[in-house]
């Protein structure tokens, strides 16, 4: 919305492994040092977070078998009120992912 690039960036290094199929929404690139944070810990763990997935999309089988439709966040929608672009791009997407081709009647 600001056409900033800054996106408010909640445990980016959640989700280690993904389903097969998977679509990534959000990820870091690592190309830019945060703005604020602080980190704790292991080199690995610090480039996980540098580097990693905030969110993805998956339409297919889960472990049992069963017709899944997710789509998950490592973030939050409301933990400041400086969020608008990440309220607009989270809340789209999870609205989107329950629209089908076959209209509402």
């Amino acid at each position: 919305m600001d056409g900033d690039d800054v996106f408010y960036a909640i445990g980016t290094d959640y989700f280690t492994v993904l389903p097969e199929g998977s679509k990534v929404l959000v990820q870091r690139d690592g190309s830019r040092d945060p703005l604020e944070g602080v980190f704790y810990g292991e080199d690995e763990r610090t480039d996980a977070f540098l580097n990693g997935i905030m969110g993805f999309s998956y339409e297919g089988k889960d472990k049992d078998g069963n017709d899944v439709n997710v789509t998950l966040f490592a973030n939050s929608m409301t933990e400041s009120g400086h969020q608008r672009d990440e309220y607009a791009f989270i809340s789209n997407a999870l609205f989107a992912s329950f629209l089908t081709d076959i209209p509402y009647r």
